[in-house]
């Protein structure tokens, strides 16, 4: 499946946030409790929309700096995500069971991976508790791009640029740009 936004002729739509954060939106950037952060499911098959980016994730994790990647690992289809490594599926179950979302929306950067379709309710959440957004994803089309300066508010990645990138990004954005990119 491959997405292409045609300008002045497609609009992508986000998707309305399953839940809102509007109290954590006034915490300063660097005042959160977390660098980043996302939750997601990973896909039942590795073939599947979606499971390059939300893959491509899993070297960010570091806890130690505030890094908190929550991922439920769920079986689809009769099929196995990673079934050489049952141990990887069910810690990161562990882990993923064990979080509070509302705490995990209490971060300067928020992780919004490309899924099964160009809507999330990711970014909604991300922006209602006023963290920064960080788009990952091949072909992505953000939402009202004619209107919205996204590289003024916002990061892109693919996901070939994750692990080389996304770190040593994040870390060097000055503290004014923080404040400004704050939405």
């Amino acid at each position: 499946m491959s997405t292409a936004g045609r300008t002045g002729y497609d609009i992508s739509v986000p998707l309305a946030p399953r839940h809102v954060f509007h109290d954590l939106a006034k915490v300063a950037p660097w005042d959160r409790r977390f660098f980043l952060t996302t939750t997601c499911s990973l896909p039942g098959y590795l073939g599947e929309h979606g499971s390059e980016e939300w893959m491509g994730l899993i070297p960010l994790q570091d806890k130690e700096n505030g890094v908190n990647l929550s991922m439920h690992c769920f079986e689809n289809h009769q099929d196995h995500l990673l079934p050489e490594n049952p141990e990887f599926r069910q810690a990161q179950t562990d882990h993923y069971q064990g979080q509070d979302y509302r705490s995990l929306m209490n971060s300067t950067f928020g992780l919004v991976p490309a899924g099964w379709s160009s809507g999330t309710y990711r970014l909604g959440e991300v922006m209602s508790a006023g963290s920064i957004p960080v788009f990952v994803g091949r072909d992505l089309v953000p939402s009202f791009m004619e209107q919205i300066d996204w590289n003024s508010i916002s990061f892109a990645f693919t996901p070939d640029e994750v692990k080389s990138r996304t770190m040593s990004t994040l870390l060097a954005v000055p503290r004014e740009q923080l404040e400004r990119m704050q939405p």
